[in-house]
């Protein structure tokens, strides 16, 4: 009947949606070389077609990737480092162990560039992830959250951020609002640069952000990024989504003033994706203080009613955000 057949599409689209956030999880995936273009502009198209995908997705994106609020904190200011690595959305394997960090920052890699490729993705209008003007508000609100000079280092996962989210979305950030992504682009290149996490683990994603940010924002802006199919990719002037994706209040609000985040606790991973190989190499914490970082703004993999879509509200964005059963 009718019921069984709403289940079964409820069904499907979860399946679809949690596919995609394991496949850009893989070893193998390499989100900044283009691959998740193909991936960003089928779910973005399909969304178009299907409003039920955009709560689905944002659930297991969120679920796994807490940063693509954007979030940096602590449910608490006095928690461990257990609590703040999995605030952060490092996972534990089969032995209750926690991943490597190269892995977890690989994984995140793999999230965010997913996210910046959909919201940059066609057709111009669509409003999954917020879509183009999610995007910008997306980075204002990440710059937002980062401790403010002098405090260094930053936090470990912000050049590995930085670079899945320029490569994916600057150049279209770059031609569809270059009065606020230039500021954005300049605040990185004047300040950001210099407070990076230069330890052992942290050089080799700050090595590729400087690499980014020192070919200049015109070369973003005029230059398609790495591995993109043209035809999936909107970096057009002039052709972003409309207003709607932004909440009226926030006006799409500078860094400076973006408006506040949800605040909710963020749930331990119950099932990682490490391996028993994987070390734990704490000796200090290389994200930051919790004194450094601001309050708590993670998610809850189901997000409750009357919290907002940090992207903005949309009718994509307006349902739950729970998982079909």
């Amino acid at each position: 009947g009718e019921g069984v057949m709403t289940m079964g599409k409820k069904y499907l689209l979860d399946l679809l949606a949690s596919n995609l956030i394991v496949r850009v999880q893989a070893g193998t995936f390499n989100g900044v070389r283009g691959d998740g273009f193909p991936l960003a502009g089928m779910i973005a198209f399909v969304s178009t077609k299907c409003e039920e995908i955009g709560p689905l997705l944002e659930a297991h994106l969120y679920s796994h990737c807490p940063t693509a609020i954007p979030s940096l904190s602590l449910a608490s200011p006095d928690g461990g480092e257990d609590e703040l690595m999995e605030s952060l959305g490092m996972v534990r394997d089969k032995q209750g162990e926690f991943e490597s960090f190269d892995k977890f920052l690989n994984r995140t890699e793999g999230l965010i560039s997913i996210m910046a490729d959909i919201m940059s993705s066609t057709p111009s209008d669509h409003t999954l992830l917020g879509g183009h003007e999610g995007a910008m508000i997306w980075l204002e609100r990440f710059l937002d959250l980062l401790p403010e000079a002098p405090t260094a280092p930053l936090p470990l996962l912000t050049a590995p951020v930085f670079v899945a989210f320029l490569t994916g979305a600057g150049h279209m950030l770059a031609n569809k609002f270059p009065a606020k992504m230039k500021p954005a682009f300049d605040m990185i290149q004047n300040d950001i640069l210099k407070r990076l996490d230069e330890s052992a683990v942290g050089v080799p994603s700050a090595t590729r952000l400087r690499k980014v940010m020192d070919a200049g924002f015109d070369k973003l802006k005029n230059e398609l990024p790495p591995g993109v199919v043209a035809e999936l990719y909107d970096g057009k002037p002039g052709t972003g989504t409309a207003s709607s994706a932004a909440p009226a209040s926030s006006g799409m609000a500078s860094f400076q003033s973006a408006p506040p985040l949800p605040t909710q606790a963020v749930p331990s991973q119950q099932q990682g994706f490490g391996s028993s190989g994987d070390q734990n190499a704490f000796s200090s914490s290389p994200f930051g203080s919790a004194s450094q970082q601001p309050q708590s703004s993670g998610f809850a993999a189901a997000a409750p009613a009357g919290n907002p879509s940090p992207f903005g509200s949309t009718t994509q964005q307006a349902q739950s955000s729970g998982f079909a059963a």
